[in-house]
Order: structure tokens, then C-alpha cells, then sequence
């Protein structure tokens, strides 16, 4: 669950590296995706890093890289595997509620695959438990994640 990257290269640039296929053949990036690049970096609060080398970085400094790099894509769907992944309790309530927000403010579909229950309280959406025998799509209340938590913390039957 991690991306592996083997070259040296600039948080800013690898941002920037997310937009490649939808640039024409030999299209260089413009002053405008880097300038996006760099509000989101703001946004997430790494702007900091922005000339950095991103083989240098902590696993949650990479990880919210990435993140920007996923928001520059402007998706209208996104896949997220464990998105707060070596981040602290800080990022990682920064990162639920910007997701949540980019869900409510562009109109963004998230499927996010996470152990992080405790950092859903107060958002909204579904919650689906592949763990259960039976699993059902739930709408996220506190109540579910509860009860998805306590489920998950069970002694696994042997």
C-alpha cells in the first residue's frame, strides 16, 4: 500500500506528474497546472515541501503529496486506498474533512478503504464492511461506525 518512487523528484513536479495523460503527445505542463499544483500543496498544508525532494519525505508527508497529486486530477471519481496512511491525528482528520468537503463543494464520488473508523465520526456517506459474513451498504452514522468498530475489534472465530 504504498507507491514506490525510484527518481529523484520535486513534490511540486510529482504533483504536477498527475495531470500527464491529459496533456498531448510532447505538451508541456503550464504556468497554470503548476500554479493549481501549488494551491493544493497550500491547501493541504505542505506548500513547504514544494521544492523538495519527495524521496526525502516521511510516509505522511509523501502521502499527502499524493493527495495533491489526486486533487490536481480533478477526477470525477476516486479510489483511495488507506488515504491517511502514516499520517498523524491531525492530517489525518485534515484529510476526512477535505475530502468531505470536496464531495460537497465539486460534487466528487470518494471510495476510501480505510481502518480509520474513529475519523469518520461526523461525515456523511456509506459505510460497506467486507469483513461481515453478510456484507450490506449502511449510511455512516455514529451508530454504524460504532458498531463497525466493535465488529472489527472482535476475536476473530478460528
Amino acid at each position: 500500500q504504498k507507491n514506490n518512487v525510484s527518481f529523484s523528484v520535486t513534490v511540486r513536479d510529482l504533483v504536477v506528474m498527475g495531470i500527464f495523460r491529459q496533456k498531448r503527445f510532447l505538451q508541456n505542463y503550464t504556468r497554470s497546472d503548476y500554479q493549481r499544483a501549488d494551491e493544493l500543496l497550500e491547501i493541504l498544508e505542505i506548500a513547504h515541501l514544494a521544492t523538495r525532494d519527495f524521496t526525502q519525505l516521511s510516509g505522511g508527508e509523501q502521502q499527502l503529496a499524493w493527495l495533491a497529486q489526486l486533487m490536481l486530477q480533478d477526477a470525477a471519481l476516486c479510489l483511495l486506498d488507506e488515504p491517511t496512511q502514516h499520517l498523524d491525528i491531525y492530517h489525518k482528520n485534515q484529510v476526512f474533512q477535505l475530502l468531505a468537503n470536496w464531495v460537497q463543494q465539486q460534487q466528487k464520488t470518494v471510495l476510501c478503504i480505510t481502518h480509520d473508523l474513529p475519523n469518520l465520526y461526523g461525515q456523511t456517506g456509506y459505510i460497506l464492511n467486507l469483513s461481515k459474513p453478510n456484507p450490506q451498504l449502511e449510511i455512516l452514522s455514529p451508530a454504524t461506525i460504532l458498531e463497525n468498530i466493535k465488529f472489527l475489534e472482535r476475536k476473530p472465530d478460528h
